[in-house]
């Protein structure tokens, strides 16, 4: 029991490998079992990530935007807020948060893999690595031998 266990911590990580791979591993490593669970954890580390970035983010953001807004109010006193932009600027941030920064790219890819993975073990298929198992590296492209 213990053994199992054991073994099935150490198909996690093993789970990462592109799919061909894995009849490369021991057969005691129950790597088709353990997909569902990296996936999970891929999609939880990316959402770790992700979070607390986008916040960060968004923060910055609208905190530019506030501010422009009030040196504006402060050059003419009169100008009055018609300052519509500042609302739908800090609407995008979601979008230049995962566009325009690298820990929103990760965040995409972290989110992305897992959620493909983990919905491949559900639907038991392979877990394949959306990105190094990809339909061209399998039928032997020139980039197939890593």
């Amino acid at each position: 029991m213990l053994l199992r266990g054991l073994a099935f911590i150490l198909a996690i990580p093993a789970t990462l490998l592109p799919h061909r791979l894995w009849r490369r591993l021991p057969s005691w490593l129950p790597v088709g079992a353990a997909g569902f669970l990296a996936g999970i954890l891929t999609l939880l580390a990316g959402m770790a990530v992700g979070i607390p970035g986008f916040l960060a983010h968004a923060g910055a953001n609208v905190s530019m935007a506030n501010q422009g807004v009030l040196d504006a109010a402060m050059r003419d006193p009169t100008i009055g807020y018609d300052r519509g932009m500042v609302s739908g600027f800090g609407a995008l941030s979601i979008f230049t948060f995962l566009l325009l920064t690298p820990l929103g790219w990760l965040t995409l890819y972290l989110v992305g893999s897992g959620g493909v993975r983990a919905g491949a073990a559900w639907r038991s298929k392979a877990p394949r690595h959306p990105i190094a198992s990809s339909p061209a590296r399998r039928q032997g492209s020139p980039g197939a031998t890593w």
